[in-house]
């Protein structure tokens, strides 16, 4: 059997916060998360930290 390397993990930056500020708003979730480098999960833990990143309805 192949041993797996260990994950790393990359803790978030205010960079990271600014590119999700600027562009989760019109971005899919998915393509953040590509552009970031990021998992999925990853980004969705990121956002439950953050609920002023969420999306907002529209009015």
């Amino acid at each position: 059997m192949k041993q797996q390397e260990p994950q790393q993990r990359r803790d978030y930056t205010m960079l990271d916060y600014q590119y999700m500020k600027e562009h989760y708003h019109t971005d899919s979730l998915a393509s953040c998360a590509a552009a970031l480098g990021r998992t999925v999960g990853s980004l969705k833990s990121f956002l439950q930290d953050h609920p002023e990143l969420k999306k907002r309805p529209r009015a």
